[in-house]
C-alpha cells in the first residue's frame, strides 16, 4: 500500500506541481469536449440535434489527433522519466508531438496484434458457434450448450488479454530509452520472454493497480456526477416548460440545451479522463520499477 500512495505522490513532486498538471490537463480538454458532446448521442437523439452534433464531433476528432500523438509522447517521456530515477510528470510542450509519432508505429502494430488476436480467438469462434446453432435448428440443448460455450471462450479471452496486457509496458519502457523502432519490440512473442523474467512482480503491480484505479475511478465518478447532474438539470427545465408533453422530449435534447449543459458534460468527462491518466501513470512508475529491478539486470547479462 505505501508504494502505491508513493506512485501517486511522486506525480505532484517537482517545480510547480499544479501549473504542470493544468497543462496536462489541457491536452485532455479536446477529447473530454468529444465525450462531452458524445454523452448527447443515443438512439433516442433528436434528428436536429444529431444534425447539430455530428459535423462538432467529426471536427473535435480531427483536432484531437495532435493532443493524442502528443498525449502518446507524454506516457513514452514518462517512462524515460522513471527510468532516470526523476519524480513528477514530463514537461508539456510541442515536442511531445514528435516523440507521440515516433512511438505510433509500434503503437500501431501493438494494437493490430490485439484486434489480430480478437478476430482469431474470439469472433471467428463465437461466428462457428452461431453458425452451429442455426444448424441445430433451434434444438433448445444445443443452444443453451452453445451459450455456455461462448461464455467460457469470452472469459478465457479477456482473462488472458487482461494477463497478457500488463507486459506490453515493457516494450514501451524499452522503446523509450532511445526512441528507436528495432525489430525486436514488434515480436509479439517478446511478451512472453517478459512474463518469464517478471511474471510475478508483474500480477502483483496489475492487482494492486486494479484496486487503486478502481478507488481514484470511484471517487472521480462521484465529483464528475456533480456535474452530470447539473447538465441534467437544463434537460429538465426544457421539458418543464416545453407546452406540450409531446414536445418535452425533444425541447429536453435540443441544441441550445446542448450548448447550455456542454461545460458540465465536458468538465465531468475530463475529471474522469484525467483520474484514468493519473491511476495509469501510478501503475507505469511501478511497471519501471520492476523493468529496472528484474528485467533490465538480465539483459545487462547478455
Amino acid at each position: 500500500m505505501e508504494r502505491i500512495l508513493k506512485a501517486f505522490k511522486d506525480l505532484y513532486v517537482g517545480e510547480k506541481p499544479f501549473k504542470a498538471h493544468a497543462a496536462w490537463m489541457l491536452l485532455m480538454l479536446i477529447p473530454a469536449l468529444i465525450g462531452g458532446f458524445g454523452a448527447w448521442l443515443d438512439k433516442e437523439t433528436p434528428k436536429e440535434t444529431l444534425v447539430f452534433l455530428l459535423p462538432i464531433i467529426i471536427l473535435l476528432l480531427c483536432v484531437a489527433i495532435v493532443p493524442a500523438f502528443m498525449l502518446a509522447g507524454f506516457g513514452i517521456e514518462f517512462y524515460r522519466l522513471r527510468l532516470g530515477g526523476k519524480t513528477g510528470i514530463p514537461k508539456i510542450t510541442f515536442d511531445l508531438f514528435n516523440k507521440g509519432l515516433q512511438v505510433f508505429p509500434l503503437g500501431f502494430v501493438w494494437c493490430f496484434y490485439y484486434f489480430l488476436t480478437m478476430v482469431l480467438f474470439l469472433f471467428l469462434p463465437i461466428g462457428a458457434l452461431v453458425g452451429v446453432g442455426i444448424a441445430s435448428n433451434g434444438d433448445t440443448a444445443t443452444v443453451i450448450l452453445l451459450i455456455l460455450l461462448g461464455i467460457v471462450l469470452g472469459t478465457v479471452y479477456f482473462v488472458g488479454v487482461m494477463v497478457l496486457s500488463p507486459f506490453l509496458n515493457y516494450v514501451f519502457i524499452q522503446f523509450s530509452k532511445d526512441y528507436k523502432n528495432k525489430a525486436e519490440y514488434f515480436n509479439p512473442f517478446i511478451i512472453f520472454i517478459y512474463m518469464k523474467q517478471a511474471f510475478k512482480s508483474t500480477m502483483l503491480v496489475m492487482l494492486k493497480m486494479i484496486l487503486a484505479s478502481f478507488a481514484v475511478n470511484m471517487a472521480a465518478q462521484m465529483v464528475s456526477m456533480i456535474f452530470v447532474v447539473l447538465a441534467l438539470a437544463f434537460s429538465a427545465i426544457a421539458a418543464v416548460s416545453a407546452p406540450t408533453e409531446a414536445a418535452a422530449e425533444t425541447a429536453a435534447m435540443s441544441p441550445i440545451v446542448v450548448l447550455l449543459a456542454l461545460p458540465f458534460t465536458t468538465i465531468a468527462s475530463l475529471i474522469q479522463t484525467y483520474a484514468t491518466a493519473v491511476a495509469t501513470c501510478a501503475a507505469s512508475d511501478m511497471y519501471v520499477e520492476v523493468y529496472k529491478n528484474e528485467i533490465e539486470p538480465m539483459q545487462n547479462r547478455f
